[in-house]
């Protein structure tokens, strides 16, 4: 059993009042609210080799799109030429291959991965 221990900070007052309504809608005391706040924020940036870091959803949404490049390839495999099947195929295979690598690897090398897109990505 892991012993608890007092974290302490300073945050403003936006913080303070989103804490007590955390709280005060989940049925709460206010240390459950930061406690859940803290657990939530860290799972979401990837520490804890979370499942939900912003490297597991960009993958997972690079998944899903590829899902559905193979299953349109495999539609128009029906209506045109067979040998789109082959190609619809093969992207399902990467989908899946994808999730894989999402759900197994990436969270061997959280949050180091999550922490390298901002270098390795330019936004805006």
């Amino acid at each position: 059993m892991s012993t608890r221990k007092t974290l302490g900070t300073r945050a403003d007052e936006q913080i303070h009042e989103a804490i007590e309504a955390l709280a005060s809608d989940r049925g709460l005391s206010k240390s459950d609210a930061v406690d859940l706040s803290i657990i939530t924020g860290l799972e979401h940036l990837g520490y804890d080799r979370a499942r939900s870091s912003p490297a597991v959803r960009i993958l997972k949404h690079a998944a899903v799109g590829m899902f559905h490049v193979g299953a349109t390839l495999v539609v128009l495999s029906a209506l045109t030429s067979i040998s789109f099947a082959f190609a619809g195929a093969m992207v399902g295979l990467a989908s899946m291959l994808t999730v894989i690598i999402a759900d197994v690897v990436v969270p061997r090398f959280e949050p180091g991965i999550s922490n390298a897109l901002p270098r390795l990505v330019r936004y805006g």
